[in-house]
């Protein structure tokens, strides 16, 4: 019967319940009626106006116990707590409740927590949850809000219930879900600073809403960081790689090293042409060597030659022009050649390569932008799909 009696009573905890007919009363009345105190006299957000608990009506009036006529099996947030923890909790709760009313949040909390070790109930995280709306901790009071709900209106009332789904509802936009990945044997993973896991593994969790950064570090890596956005509407998966200090470095030109070589094998070239000028050139004149010694008369004083009047004077003075005239385009080609051969090779060496540091996360995510994607567009007589992407 003590252990009855106690489960009944401590299904009627949070703000000073009064027994009701029969000595039931319900621990839906434990949890506070109205919105609770806020701090400086504002409201929470979207909570409408602040409200002490102490001074409104019905906050400590007996509510009949809706479900003291179940079974213990039937009441799924009692299975398994003996009488004795539900006294201790119960105590915790009324403590709770009075530092709450004098709007002691953070001892109130406390307190709230150490009930909750005695005993799991939707009524105690309602609570709880209060307190914590006015110490700006978002993702506590998300948590503690779904477990009040869990079971519905059976541990709580339907009054407290939608109290619940309307903080719910508000505090759920500065709330976001992170998944943060890491497979690198032994990498320290951390949040904003604070330690998350030891890779490999992987951590799913609640944070606020807004900006944040994911790190991973293993000695002889260097530190891959990310920072990103996160929204309150989808959950953000963080994969995060860790590379060397080789895999971060590459080599580039600033120009390809296509237009250097082309350069110099251009002087090349025209060396090589020059050469072949100069092997015509030499042709030529010994051409008009030996015909002017062979054909012609002895010239005057004994120089071999033709004299102009002689018949074969124009095929000789011809070998001669030639001769000329591929010399003179052998000394053009060695000079252009060797001027733009030089510069070839000099462009080649200014033009080496140097090394840098890439990202490849960042070029990972650039990657992923620049796939296109489809939206649908839809009006008054019009319907189709809107394309767009990076090219």
């Amino acid at each position: 019967m003590r252990a009855l009696s106690v489960a009944i009573a401590m299904t009627a905890v949070v703000t000073g319940v009064v027994p009701g007919p029969g000595g039931r009363a319900s621990l839906a009345a434990a949890a506070e009626t109205a919105p609770p105190p806020v701090k400086s006299g504002h409201s929470a957000a979207g909570a409408g106006p602040a409200v002490d608990p102490s001074t409104t009506p019905g906050g400590n009036e007996p509510v009949s116990d809706a479900t003291a006529r179940l079974q213990v099996s039937e009441r799924p947030w009692a299975v398994g707590v003996a009488a004795d923890r539900q006294e201790a909790a119960l105590k915790h709760l009324q403590e709770g409740n009075g530092l709450l009313k004098e709007s002691l949040f953070v001892a109130a909390a406390k307190v709230y927590r150490q009930a909750l070790t005695e005993w799991d109930h939707p009524g105690i995280h309602y609570n709880l949850a209060l307190a914590l709306l006015n110490l700006d901790q978002p993702v506590e009071v998300y948590q503690h809000l779904e477990a009040a709900i869990r079971f519905g209106a059976d541990p709580l009332d339907p009054e407290k219930l939608e109290h619940a789904k309307s903080y719910l509802r508000i505090i759920e936009k500065q709330v976001a879900s992170i998944d943060v990945r890491c497979d690198i044997e032994g990498a320290e993973v951390t949040l904003d600073g604070q330690p998350l896991f030891r890779a490999p593994g992987h951590h799913q969790g609640l944070v606020r809403a807004g900006t944040h950064t994911i790190t991973a570090s293993k000695a002889g890596f260097t530190t891959t960081s990310r920072t990103e956005y996160l929204a309150y509407d989808k959950r953000t998966t963080v994969n995060l790689k860790l590379y060397t200090a080789g895999d971060l470095i590459e080599y580039r030109r600033r120009y390809p090293i296509w237009r250097p070589a082309a350069v110099a094998a251009l002087g090349g070239a025209l060396l090589v042409t020059g050469v072949v000028f100069s092997v015509q050139s030499r042709n030529n004149f010994d051409a008009y060597d030996n015909s002017a010694l062979n054909v012609c008369r002895v010239g005057t004083a004994g120089v071999p030659g033709c004299a102009p009047d002689d018949p074969n004077y124009p095929a000789l003075k011809r070998l001669k022009d030639r001769g000329d005239s591929y010399q003179r385009l052998a000394t053009v080609s060695y000079i252009a050649g060797g001027a733009i051969a030089a510069a070839g090779v000099l462009f080649l060496v200014l033009d080496r390569s140097v090394p840098y540091r890439v990202d490849p996360e960042g070029e990972r995510r650039d990657l992923a932008s620049t796939w296109p994607s489809l939206s649908p567009i839809l009006g008054p007589g019009l319907a189709g799909l809107v394309s767009t992407g990076r090219f």
